[in-house]
C-alpha cells in the first residue's frame, strides 16, 4: 500500500482512539453494565407483540414491544403510515429498531410528528446477534433521530433514482459504490464534523447520520454502503476489524468480494472520480493493511478474531469493463458532493433536530456544566493540587457523581463558570500561590493585598463544602423522582441510568451528614436502605465477567503511556525523567493513592495485585 493510503490508515486509527481513555472511565462503566443487561434480555426480544400486524402485499408488518423494556420496540418489515399514525399517538420517548432502511422512504418518515422519537437503524451493527457489536459505542452509532434519517434516506432515493432497472446487481452495487465515494469526503479530524459534540467521540461520522455533514471515516462508509445495498435487494456484509478498520464484502451470484469505498473515497481518479481501483479486483485483499494485523510464516492473523472471513473471488478485467460500460454514462452526468452544504451552517440547535439527541440527555448534560461551575472543577483542582480539606465523608460521597458530571460536562481543563462561582480573585490568588509553590516567578502584584495561601486554601475548601451539601441535600430531597429515573434510564437511556446513579451513591454515602444535618436519622436510614437494595439487586453481576472487562479496560487505559505521564506530571507539578516515569507509572499504591484518586478496582472485580500485573503487563 503506497504512503498516501497509509497516513490514512494511521489517521482513521487515530480517530478511533482520539478521546483521553481515562477521562472517560465513568462512562465505560455505564456502559459495560447496559451492555451486560441488554445482552440478557436480547432472548427474551419479540415476546410480547404489541401492536396487530398490517399487511402489505404478502409482506408482514409488525411493532413489536420488547420485553420489560417498555419503550423500546422492533419493527418488522418495512415502516408504514399506518404505523407512523401509531407513534404519533404515543407520547413518551420511544426507541424503534429497524434491521435496515430497506422500503422506507423519505415521505413516509416525513409524516412523523411525535416528539422523543428515535430509531435505531442495526444494520451491519446486528447488536442483537453479534456479540461484538453489543455495546454502547457501536449501538449509539445505529442511533438516527426521524428528521436525520428522513435526510439519509433521501439521499438514498438521490442516488436511486439514477439507477437503471434493467442493470444487473454488480451494476447496481458499482454505481451505488462510486455514488458514494464521489459524494462523501474522508473525515480527517472528528472536530471537522459535529464541532458541537452532540452525539460524541466521533459517532456521527461512523453511521448514516455522517450522510448530513458529507462526511465519513471507515466505519460510516461501509455501514452507509451496506445499507445502501440492503435497499437494492443485494446481499453485502459489514467487515469490521475492531478498532482498526471497516470494509464491505459482496455477495454477488454466490461469490465474495472484497470492496473498500474508503480507499476509492479518499484515492480518486484524476478527474476526482472514483476509480473503482479497490472494488472486487484484488485477491490479496484480505492481506490489505486494514484488513488484517500481521501475518506470522504466511499465515495471516487476523487483528480481530471474531470477525467473519469469507472465501473471496475477483473480477476480471472483462467482467468489470462489462459492468462498468453499461453505467459510466450515469455516473459521468450525475452531480456529485456533498448532499447537505447547508447542515453545517445551522446553529447547533437546529442540528440537534437532526441528531439523535433526547430532551432528558439534554437536560442532563445542561445539568452536569452547572454541577462542574458549583463543585466538580473546584473540586478536581483542589484535589489535584493535594490541598483538598474537606470532610472526607463528603469525599467518598461525590466520587461517582464527580467522575459522571466530568465525563459529561467535557471538563478537562478548570472552567465552566467555575471563577465566577467562587470569586474571580479568590482562584486568581489560589493559582498564584500553586504556582509559586512550583518554583515559578510570580508578580507579587497578583495577590490580593494581605491574603495568605491558608485563608485562600480554607476559604475555597469551604465554599466547596457548602455546594457540595447543597448538592446531598437537593438530592436527598428528590430521591423518590430519582429513582423513578433510574428505573427509566435501566430501559431508555445510559446517560439517564449513570446520572440518577450517581446522584443515588451521593445520597447514601452522605448518610451521616444528613443525619448530622437535621433531617430525622429513621427516614434518612429507611431512605438510603430502599436506595441500596434497589442499587445491589441491579447491580448483581457475574464476578468472572466483571474481572475480565475490568483487566481489558484498565489494560487499555494504561498502555497509553504518554497520557499516564502526563497525569503523573501534573500532579508531581514537575518534569519526570524516563527511570522515574518507569517506576511511578508501574507503581499500583502510587497511582491509586496519589493519581487516579477516584479509582476504585472493586468496580472492576480487581485486586491491586492484578492492577500491579496490568501496569507491568503481566496480566
Amino acid at each position: 500500500m503506497n504512503e498516501f493510503l497509509n497516513q490514512v490508515v494511521e489517521q482513521d486509527q487515530n480517530n478511533v482512539a482520539e478521546q483521553d481513555p481515562w477521562e472517560n472511565i465513568a462512562q465505560e462503566v455505564g456502559e459495560f453494565k447496559k451492555a451486560r443487561k441488554e445482552k440478557a434480555e436480547i432472548s427474551e426480544i419479540n415476546k410480547e407483540v404489541f401492536k396487530s400486524q398490517f399487511n402489505k402485499g404478502d409482506r408482514k408488518n409488525m411493532i413489536i414491544q420488547t420485553a420489560e423494556r417498555s419503550q423500546i420496540y422492533r419493527i418488522e418489515g418495512a415502516l408504514t403510515e399506518e404505523n407512523i399514525a401509531e407513534i404519533n399517538k404515543r407520547k413518551d420517548n420511544a426507541t424503534y429498531i429497524l434491521d435496515n432502511t430497506a422500503g422506507l422512504t423519505s415521505d413516509v418518515l416525513s409524516k412523523i410528528k411525535a416528539d422523543g422519537v428515535f430509531f435505531s437503524i442495526k444494520g451491519g451493527l446486528d447488536y442483537e446477534n453479534v456479540d461484538k457489536y453489543n455495546d454502547s459505542k457501536y449501538q449509539e452509532r445505529t442511533m438516527m433521530s426521524p428528521k436525520g434519517l428522513e435526510k439519509a434516506v433521501a439521499y438514498f432515493e438521490q442516488v436511486e433514482s439514477g439507477i437503471n432497472p434493467e442493470w444487473n446487481n454488480l451494476q447496481k452495487a458499482m454505481y451505488c459504490y462510486g455514488c458514494l465515494a464521489d459524494d462523501m469526503s474522508y473525515l480527517y479530524e472528528d472536530k471537522e464534523a459535529d464541532p458541537d459534540g452532540i452525539m460524541g467521540d466521533g459517532q456521527a461520522v461512523r453511521g448514516l447520520n455522517g450522510i448530513l455533514y458529507g462526511k465519513l471515516v471507515c466505519a460510516g462508509f461501509a455501514f452507509t454502503y451496506q445499507e445502501m445495498m440492503n435497499r437494492q435487494g443485494v446481499k453485502c456484509h459489514y467487515g469490521n476489524q475492531k478498532g482498526k478498520h471497516a470494509y464491505n464484502v459482496l455477495e454477488i451470484d454466490d461469490k465474495f468480494y472484497g470492496i473498500d469505498v474508503t480507499w476509492d473515497s479518499t484515492h480518486k481518479g484524476p478527474d476526482n472520480r472514483c476509480d473503482f481501483h479497490n472494488f472486487g479486483q484484488d485477491e490479496n485483499f484480505y492481506q490489505r493493511n486494514g484488513h488484517r494485523n500481521y501475518s506470522t510464516d504466511g499465515v495471516f492473523r487476523f487483528y480481530d478474531k471474531d470477525e467473519q472471513q469469507f472465501q473471496l473471488s475477483t473480477l476480471t478485467d472483462d467482467e468489470f469493463r462489462s459492468a462498468y460500460s453499461g453505467i459510466s454514462d450515469a455516473l459521468n452526468r450525475r452531480q456529485f458532493g456533498a448532499p447537505y452544504k447547508e447542515f453545517e451552517s445551522m446553529s447547533k440547535e437546529e442540528r440537534e433536530l437532526f441528531l439523535p439527541v433526547g430532551r432528558i440527555e439534554k437536560q442532563v448534560t445542561k445539568e452536569s456544566d452547572q454541577e462542574c461551575a458549583d463543585f466538580v472543577a473546584m473540586f478536581k483542582m483542589l484535589r489535584q493540587d493535594k490541598r483538598l480539606k474537606i470532610d472526607q465523608r463528603l469525599v467518598d460521597a461525590v466520587r461517582v457523581r464527580v467522575a459522571f458530571v466530568d465525563d459529561m460536562s467535557g471538563s478537562g481543563e478548570y472552567g465552566h463558570g467555575m471563577e465566577e462561582k467562587y470569586g474571580v480573585q479568590n482562584v486568581k490568588d489560589y493559582r498564584g500561590f500553586v504556582s509559586q509553590a512550583k518554583g515559578m516567578n510570580i508578580d507579587f502584584s497578583y495577590f490580593s493585598p494581605g491574603v495568605t495561601e491558608e485563608n485562600v486554601v480554607n476559604n475555597l475548601n469551604q465554599q466547596l463544602t457548602n455546594q457540595i451539601m447543597q448538592k446531598v441535600v437537593g438530592a436527598y430531597r428528590s430521591a423518590d423522582s430519582i429513582l423513578k429515573a433510574y428505573d427509566y434510564g435501566e430501559k431508555n437511556s445510559s446517560i439517564v441510568e449513570g446520572d440518577s446513579y450517581s446522584k443515588l451513591m451521593m445520597i447514601v454515602g452522605a448518610k451521616g451528614l444528613l443525619i448530622e444535618s437535621g433531617f430525622p436519622e429513621d427516614e434518612v436510614v429507611a431512605k438510603c436502605a430502599a436506595i441500596q437494595t434497589k442499587l445491589e439487586a441491579d447491580d448483581s453481576i457475574d464476578a468472572d465477567l466483571v474481572r475480565k472487562n475490568g483487566i481489558d479496560f484498565l489494560s487499555g487505559v494504561f498502555q497509553n503511556k504518554a497520557e499516564t505521564r502526563k497525569h503523573i506530571e501534573t500532579v508531581e507539578g514537575r518534569p519526570i525523567s524516563d527511570e522515574e516515569f518507569v517506576q511511578k507509572s508501574t507503581d499500583a499504591n502510587y497511582l491509586l493513592n496519589s493519581v487516579y484518586t477516584n479509582l476504585n478496582l472493586d468496580e472492576y472485580g480487581l485486586s491491586i495485585d492484578d492492577f500491579s500485573k496490568i501496569l507491568k503487563g503481566e496480566l
